[in-house]
């Protein structure tokens, strides 16, 4: 299991990409990578190799490696429904929140993810995964 480390301050993006929206254009292209090629093929991608976090029902929070390697296993499908997204202040952290919903609409997963600036790559990388099952729904 990874060390918890607190959220590094780091430096705030540039103008031009708070102002061109990039993370929420990040955001986006994870989760259109998600629907076309699955959750594990989008964390290779877009999750911060050293100090991400993912976190399941019942499970320990793990790093990037584990929780590839448990989305390969636990294959979770469904089109995001996201509730709301948001930035922090300085624009440096951003944040969707939702659900996985399948073809009737209902929600099957609930999901939280939280993006941080990384000045090095001059992009958004997703830093925290969770993603929960949701009950199904009672019958009348």
């Amino acid at each position: 299991m990874p060390t918890e480390a607190p959220f590094n301050k780091a430096a705030p993006p540039p103008p031009a990409l708070v102002t061109g929206d990039a993370a929420s254009r990040a955001i986006a292209t994870f989760q259109q990578t998600v629907q076309q090629d699955g959750f594990a093929a989008a964390l290779r991608t877009y999750g911060r190799d050293f100090d991400f976090l993912f976190m399941t029902d019942e499970q320990s929070p793990v790093g990037i490696g584990e929780a590839t390697n448990y989305l390969e296993a636990h294959v979770m499908t469904g089109a995001f429904k996201e509730v709301v997204r948001g930035r922090s202040a300085d624009s440096s952290i951003a944040y969707s929140v939702g659900q996985l919903t399948d073809g009737s609409n209902l929600g099957t997963h609930a999901y939280a993810e939280i993006w941080q600036f990384d000045p090095k790559v001059a992009n958004w990388g997703l830093r925290v995964l969770l993603i929960n099952p949701l009950p199904p729904p009672k019958a009348k």
